[in-house]
């Protein structure tokens, strides 16, 4: 009888302990989720067809992936730094800069020194900021970037706006849109007194200016045939730290990009040309249709062919 107890005893024992330890550890993984949740801070209010709005707010290190978007994207970092990459050039965000970025601009947010950052972004739609801000407004604004460093007596001014803002989306009523339409109209009327100062803030160490001109080579020779030994030799760098940079600073490897690039070359033809789709491909640096078909797919969701369907 004992023969046969201990075994089940010492069984039952054993996948008690695996399941306390897979409980205790699946509590640990919980908790580290909910710190890394709870770093960054996030509230938003959307009004369909005019205008989104997002406060942000963390005390670690993030950054997005290059992307672009149908409206215009105007930023408020209120606290910390950060750096820039638009279409193929590195900007430096200081503390209190406004910037904006033109619709269908690719960008994207790095980390600067410090990780941490609070910032406010507003995406406005054309057809808002027509009827909200006027002709004038929107014809100052359609650049692929605009920074401005507002002076000392404007900081106050800005805060407040951004203060209004987030009181409104954290106590939503009938009044909300108002309170928030009229705030960004208020921090867009600081961001024009001021002149463009994107040229300044280019970033022109070493590294970045050599990731600059590689994705303007890359950008401008999508349509080729581009292996990673002949870009080294042509950037005079070593293929290894010329892949690490690029990934480190764009978020993407270099075929990652390379692939973005024809899809949105290729994208555009579909909505602007009446280019035969078999042509597109060939034009994009696609080598085959079936190719071009399977990449545009996984990108965009769809084929080709219902892209320019659907526009």
């Amino acid at each position: 009888m004992e023969a046969f107890f201990y075994p089940i005893a010492h069984r039952i024992i054993e996948e008690l302990y695996i399941f306390f330890r897979n409980l205790l550890y699946l509590a640990h993984i919980s908790a580290k989720i909910t710190v890394e949740v709870s770093r960054m801070q996030t509230i938003s209010y959307t009004k369909d067809g005019c205008f989104s709005v997002t406060y942000k707010k963390t005390s670690g290190n993030n950054m997005t992936e290059s992307h672009m978007h149908d409206s215009l994207e105007f930023y408020i970092l209120l606290s910390g730094k950060r750096n820039l990459l638009v279409n193929d050039s590195f900007f430096e965000i200081a503390e209190g800069s406004l910037f904006s970025i033109e619709p269908q601009v690719s960008h994207r947010m790095l980390d600067a020194e410090g990780g941490g950052y609070e910032g406010l972004v507003c995406n406005l739609s054309l057809s808002w900021l027509r009827i909200a801000a006027g002709e004038n407004a929107l014809r100052e604004l359609k650049q692929p970037l605009r920074v401005v460093c507002p002076e000392h007596k404007d900081e106050a001014k800005i805060r407040s706006f951004t203060e209004e803002i987030q009181k409104a989306v954290l106590n939503k009523n009938a009044l909300t849109e108002l309170h928030v339409s009229r705030a960004i109209l208020g921090l867009l009327s600081v961001f024009l007194c001021y002149p463009n100062m994107a040229g300044e803030q280019t970033i022109r160490r070493e590294s970045y200016a050599r990731i600059s001109e590689l994705i303007r080579y890359i950008n401008e020779h999508f349509d080729k045939k581009l292996a990673l030994t002949e870009l080294a030799d042509r950037f005079f760098i070593s293929e290894f730290h010329m892949c690490r940079l690029f990934k480190a600073y764009t978020g993407k490897t270099i075929g990652e990009y390379l692939l973005s690039v024809r899809i949105e070359k290729a994208c555009k033809l579909l909505t602007e040309s009446k280019e035969k789709i078999q042509n597109i491909c060939f034009l994009c640096g696609f080598t085959s249709l079936s190719n071009f078909n399977k990449c545009f797919k996984s990108v965009c969701e769809k084929t080709p062919m219902q892209y320019r369907k659907g526009r």
